[in-house]
């Protein structure tokens, strides 16, 4: 909902080839026309929305424009969509993104981050190349939209970790609690090292296994509370969480999970879905921020005819039979 009460929907559509951002807000009695938030030349993936107290909705999604993910954001001021932003610009892999407006207005940004050239001629059988395998490494990163500058918390998330908690972070989820207090929930995997059976190798093998479960943390403007554990949160690494501020001034969570456990690692035992209530006592401090700035990187080029290539095979017609055949491809395993 934002200011004035009105329902907003947001989604990821389709057209001319690629996919686009889109939005539509509800008064009580009639739908609005559909917008276009999105202004990228290449798909754009998994919208986030937020609104403030003066009027505005703020949207925020990544692309992939220029061969690379990166995380962009666009203000609706009431009247109309403001000039798109760019929060990321590197060659590394930026996504899934969450967007929510704190006390003084400013809207907090946070995804998930992997390295450059992600996915990108990566596989069992290719031993050497300039790519990122799928699942390297995943951290959380944040900013934070000051006067037209990109901010970011003087103490990052990452660093407040305790060790056991730090890398293979994801799936970052803001919320604004009604003491003013910012949470941030998100997704950790664990890994064990297990025995297995293996019929096909008639012995045992060892195998690596790993649950993902969820934590909340919030921010006093100084620091990164210890981290909340969600209880029975063990599942598969596409899963979600929900979350927003209760009336209670604490924050309503739900999140799903299969009941897996250490003891037998990797099925899952039975899908359910869980909710509860975290909260932090007192008032927090306003955020102590410093500049928001990209870690260099160096990114050799994989593909440098990527846009020809994805034309071609798009384009590429086989007849057999007396019919038409073309290649389709789906998201390319983009869950990791």
């Amino acid at each position: 909902l934002d200011s004035s009460g009105r329902l907003w929907l947001v989604w990821q559509g389709w057209a001319q080839g690629v996919s686009q951002i889109n939005a539509k807000s509800y008064d009580g009695q009639l739908w609005s026309e559909t917008m276009t938030v999105s202004a990228n030349t290449a798909n754009a993936w998994e919208p986030a929305i937020a609104a403030d107290a003066q009027g505005r909705v703020y949207f925020a999604w990544d692309a992939y424009d220029n061969g690379s993910y990166n995380v962009y954001l666009r203000a609706w001021d009431g009247k109309q969509l403001q000039p798109q932003q760019a929060v990321t610009s590197s060659a590394r892999f930026h996504a899934r993104v969450s967007v929510e407006v704190d006390a003084f207005g400013r809207p907090w940004v946070a995804w998930e981050e992997a390295g450059a050239n992600w996915g990108k001629d990566t596989g069992f059988l290719i031993k050497k190349n300039p790519g990122e395998a799928l699942y390297e490494q995943r951290a959380i990163r944040m900013a934070v939209l000051e006067k037209g500058q990109w901010m970011t918390p003087a103490r990052s998330l990452e660093d407040s970790l305790p060790a056991a908690l730090r890398g293979f972070n994801e799936q970052p989820m803001l919320v604004r609690d009604k003491s003013v207090r910012m949470w941030c929930f998100f997704r950790h995997r664990t890994v064990q090292v297990d025995e297995v059976w293996s019929p096909s190798l008639r012995g045992m093998r060892l195998q690596d296994y790993s649950h993902f479960e969820y934590f909340g943390t919030s921010f006093d403007g100084e620091n990164w509370s210890p981290p909340v554990d969600l209880p029975q949160s063990a599942g598969r690494n596409d899963f979600r969480l929900a979350a927003a501020a209760a009336a209670n001034g604490q924050v309503a969570v739900a999140w799903a999970a299969d009941g897996r456990t250490w003891a037998k690692s990797y099925p899952p035992v039975k899908n359910n879905i869980f909710a509860g209530w975290v909260g932090m006592a007192g008032s927090p401090q306003q955020a102590r921020l410093a500049p928001f700035a990209e870690p260099a990187v160096t990114a050799p080029a994989v593909h440098p005819r990527e846009p020809q290539d994805l034309d071609r095979i798009q384009k590429a017609r086989i007849a057999a039979g007396g019919k038409n055949y073309r290649i389709v491809r789906g998201d390319m395993h983009r869950h990791t």
